[in-house]
């Protein structure tokens, strides 16, 4: 995807602070079009919930890279997440975290320090992800 098609989305979808750029090493990332503050909500995501046979087989494929563990039951055992959730990159030292609203079958994206402008927002994948990094 060229810069140019990356800007015209982010035109078209991004009205809430954030925008998709290309990171050096990762691909995509978001970033901030606005300073967020410490506990501001940054992204609120709607999310597809799929069983744990279907964990299996995702795990097969590329998509393993882009999906959530939720429930841990038979029907909704892990999750995908829409629109930019699934462009958060992992860091060792994250501006944000993760809160999954079991309730509301969304995935939002809180920052846990003040984000300036310009800055890549990510969130530490977890233990399964990079366990080198994990203290």
């Amino acid at each position: 995807m060229s810069s140019m098609s990356i800007e015209h989305a982010n035109n078209q979808l991004n009205g809430n602070g954030i925008e998709i750029k290309l990171t050096p090493n990762k691909g995509r990332g978001v970033f901030a079009k606005k300073k967020f503050s410490k506990d501001e909500i940054i992204e609120s995501c709607q999310i597809i919930t799929f069983s744990e046979a279907d964990a299996d087989r995702i795990e097969t494929t590329y998509l393993s890279n882009y999906w959530f563990a939720w429930k841990e039951n038979a029907t909704e055992y892990g999750a995908f997440c829409l629109g930019n959730g699934a462009l958060f990159n992992h860091s060792g030292e994250p501006n944000a975290r993760v809160f999954k609203d079991f309730d509301h079958n969304l995935i939002h994206f809180i920052a846990t320090k003040e984000i300036p402008v310009g800055e890549e927002i990510t969130f530490r994948y977890g233990t399964v992800w990079f366990k080198s990094e994990e203290k």
